[in-house]
């Protein structure tokens, strides 16, 4: 399979040069001592999955292969098109959405980052809430987030968009495998929407190849270069509002007889990077048993002291309430 370059860079790179943030955030926390330790990559230059291999690595954790998609290679742009035309979900609602608040900022303001550790029991809990609902945990996560957003942050009743976040590993190689092998599709959803139906709505997107849909659409910079993403960066962020994105990447360390052990009694954290089109940033992972849950606030609707701590327990509150 042909190596490919980086071409959703790009898009990171023009927010950059607008002077907005592609920081992902990782950390690590050792309970023993209550100390953290956080370190940060762009996103231009590596994908979530990208980025823990890089940290990971650091320490011993081979991270050999990284996991992949289903896809085996790349459909044309003609199928994928007769796919959307088929499929059962349309994206037929406005791309706005309206909060209980919002405010100035300016792109040198820091958004609070806050997270949350479940220890093994509470974990393996979740995971069984899930089963028992029928659904993946991915599902059940997003679900609940989507409530906290619903009761602490929306106003009032509508439907908006989120993101959702697809590995391309696997269907496309591109120059270094930490690079973006990322693509997605938008979900619109309401302030009700339950498990069950998120998981039908992701399972048919990705049957109607929405991920790749929008993987071509972001590799538009082959044809109009630098300068012709920063135009359609600048005009689509002036009109298109999504409440944010679940980033949810499963269980760590990779399995692997190389593997130390040296980080074996903290918990790894991650937490992605938002605008204000897109400014709820979450991070979930498991590391060792342990799921960690990172929630940010973009200024634009976070910059009320305590807003995210608050969301964030909500949204803990949600997940592992037992009804």
């Amino acid at each position: 399979m042909q190596k490919k370059k980086d071409y959703v860079a790009m898009w990171f790179n023009v927010r950059k040069e607008l002077g907005i943030s592609d920081e992902v955030h990782v950390g690590w926390y050792n309970p023993k001592t209550n100390t953290e330790q956080w370190t940060s990559y762009e996103h231009a230059k590596a994908d979530g999955m990208g980025v823990f291999a890089l940290e990971l690595r650091k320490y011993g954790y081979p991270c050999t292969p990284l996991p992949t998609n289903r896809d085996t290679g790349e459909p044309s742009f003609w199928d994928v098109w007769k796919k959307q035309r088929q499929a059962k979900y349309k994206d037929a609602a406005p791309k706005t959405i309206c909060w209980k608040e919002t405010f100035e900022f300016s792109n040198s303001d820091k958004a609070d980052l806050e997270y949350v550790i479940l220890d093994e029991a509470t974990t393996l809990a979740v995971k069984q809430k899930a089963a028992a609902q029928k659904v993946s945990v991915a599902s059940l996560l997003f679900a609940t987030l989507n409530q906290m957003v619903a009761s602490e942050l929306l106003d009032g009743e509508q439907e908006y968009y989120w993101f959702y976040p697809v590995n391309m590993r696997g269907g496309v190689t591109l120059e270094d495998e930490t690079m973006n092998h990322s693509s997605g599709f938008n979900l619109v959803l309401n302030n009700h929407s339950t498990a069950e139906e998120i998981q039908d709505i992701v399972r048919n997107k990705l049957k109607a190849q929405s991920h790749w849909m929008l993987w071509k659409q972001a590799h538009i910079g082959k044809l109009i270069g630098h300068a012709g993403v920063k135009y359609l960066y600048e005009n689509l962020s002036k009109k298109n509002f999504y409440a944010g994105s679940l980033s949810y990447l499963g269980n760590w360390p990779l399995p692997d007889p190389k593997n130390s052990d040296s980080k074996i009694d903290e918990v790894f954290i991650c937490c992605g990077a938002g605008t204000k089109n897109y400014p709820i940033s979450t991070g979930v992972t498991e590391w060792y048993g342990k799921m960690s849950i990172a929630l940010k606030l973009h200024p634009y609707i976070g910059k009320k002291p305590g807003l995210t701590k608050h969301c964030l327990e909500q949204w803990q509150k949600n997940l592992t309430d037992s009804n």
